[in-house]
């Protein structure tokens, strides 16, 4: 099936009407391809094959997992740091803005010394100003109007 898939898909990859973000997030599984659904390695699908060469967003050359794996343990902090907006985001029940930016890199920073233990993400998430005053806009501004 992912043989076929890959197939049809490459072409799109030379459109140029193709869109780039989703060329770029395909492009992304080709290294996992040797997995199944179940995460079973495999080498051939349907008696073909598996080629899971592919390139990436940055234009790096992957051919498999382990390309995939050194490519995203080459910058841990940049892995990381997409994971730690994932989380705010589901912790604060809202989408990141460009201001939550610094406390994204804040949290990745103090979780580097302990080798970005999930707990110390965890953590930096709990323990952050935007969570503990997660209550919603018009309660915070109704809490910062000034009284009279």
């Amino acid at each position: 099936m992912w043989l076929q898939l890959g197939k049809l898909i490459r072409p799109e990859f030379a459109s140029p009407d193709a869109c780039s973000i989703n060329r770029n997030r395909r492009q992304s599984h080709f290294p996992r391809r040797n997995f199944d659904a179940i995460g079973r390695w495999r080498a051939s699908d349907s008696g073909a094959v598996i080629d899971p060469k592919g390139k990436l967003f940055n234009g790096a050359d992957v051919a498999g997992p382990q390309d995939l794996r050194a490519m995203l343990t080459a910058r841990p902090e940049t892995f990381v740091g997409v994971g730690v907006e994932r989380l705010l985001t589901y912790a604060l029940g809202r989408g990141l803005e460009y201001t939550d930016m610094p406390l994204v890199r804040q949290i990745v920073n103090t979780a580097a010394p302990q080798n970005f233990r999930f707990s110390a993400l965890i953590l930096g998430v709990v323990k952050s100003p935007a969570f503990s005053m997660k209550e919603g806009k018009t309660q915070i501004a109704q809490t910062l109007k000034p009284q009279q």
